[in-house]
């Protein structure tokens, strides 16, 4: 009594669903890596605008500087995205630091 033709589109159901699945999982680990990236890029703020503020209150007169010398760091693409579906709330910000929380719950 089953249709082949209804078997048939439960299987392309079913892949699809896989390749939405490894997309969304490599998406989220893409997401992770940026608000890892972000959150260094924001310490760094915070350490150039302490340094920036101490400098103000040592000497006055004279002007910050702009640009630090210091490259970014930039983190390595991982290759094995997508390979393991992961379970995780597609707005959760957990793992990362409470600055980067608190620039998103100020967003």
């Amino acid at each position: 009594q089953q249709n082949p033709t209804l078997l048939a589109e439960l299987r392309l159901l079913r892949q699809r669903k896989d390749e939405l699945e490894q997309r969304m999982s490599a998406l989220q680990e893409s997401r992770r890596e940026l608000m890892v990236q972000l959150e260094g890029l924001m310490k760094l703020l915070k350490e150039e605008e302490q340094k920036q503020a101490a400098q103000a209150t040592a000497s006055p007169h004279t002007s910050p500087t702009h640009g630090g010398g210091r490259p970014m760091p930039m983190p390595v693409r991982s290759t094995s995205a997508g390979s393991t579906p992961t379970h995780c709330p597609p707005d959760s910000l957990s793992g990362v630091g409470g600055d980067v929380q608190e620039a998103f719950a100020q967003g």
